[in-house]
């Protein structure tokens, strides 16, 4: 099944305008970003413009409003450093554990959705991904079915 942004209902400002963030915590917004990156680089293929539009995107949750192609380019950099499925799996369950608050999980996880399916398909590695979050951020198999066709229509 294809995918196109335009045809996808997801709208990030909107699944973002109640998001409850920790204010101990202020990275939080940065660890959302990764997680986004980190579902959009699960396929192993990203181009320029693809970055650009996931930046985009970013940029219209309220509290990633200042985020750029040098700031997603940094997070990209340090996602090098994961060579292997044990690495990235650990990384993806450290980024989880900072995001508690059930509504932004859930919002991050759709985001991921999004970010997956914003270059018009889903690989099963993406597809392995998604799993994978959707497990370490506690949702139900049928929440998850439900939060996946919020965003993808």
């Amino acid at each position: 099944m294809g995918y196109s942004p335009e045809a996808m209902p997801f709208d990030p400002r909107r699944a973002f305008a109640d998001a409850r963030w920790d204010a101990a915590d202020d990275e939080q917004p940065w660890y959302v970003a990764e997680l986004a990156l980190w579902s959009a680089t699960s396929d192993d293929e990203v181009e320029d413009h693809e970055i650009a539009a996931i930046v985009e995107t970013l940029r219209q949750i309220s509290a990633l409003s200042d985020f750029t192609v040098g700031d997603a380019e940094e997070i990209l950099d340090e996602m090098d450093r994961y060579s292997s499925a044990y690495a990235v799996n650990d990384r993806i369950t450290a980024l989880a554990e900072h995001i508690t608050d059930p509504q932004l999980r859930r919002v991050s996880y759709q985001l991921a959705v999004y970010c997956a399916a914003s270059d018009g398909e889903l690989s099963r590695d993406e597809e392995d991904f998604l799993h994978f979050l959707q497990e370490t951020f506690g949702i139900a198999d049928d929440e998850a079915d439900r939060l996946f066709a919020d965003v993808t229509g």
